[in-house]
């Protein structure tokens, strides 16, 4: 996936400086991009973190703390 995201940058990056968009536009794009690219590793990251806690919540039978926690984590 990250290989993926490195050829779509490249691709984009080509693309907005073929058709002129600059220098200007080339760094607004790349900024919304590593903004993108925190958010999405932020939440991946709280996704696999939160994965052992709800399964040793439903494992123990305290479903109540769970749902919370699915709460909490929405």
């Amino acid at each position: 996936m990250e290989f993926t995201i490195g050829i779509i940058t490249f691709v984009y990056n080509f693309a907005i400086v073929h058709y002129g968009f600059g220098e200007i536009g080339l760094a607004a794009y790349l900024v919304i991009g590593y903004l993108m690219l925190i958010i999405l590793t932020l939440f991946l990251g709280m996704a696999q973190g939160l994965q052992p806690v709800f399964s040793y919540f439903m494992g123990t039978g305290e479903e109540k703390r769970g749902k919370s926690l699915l709460g909490f984590s929405i």
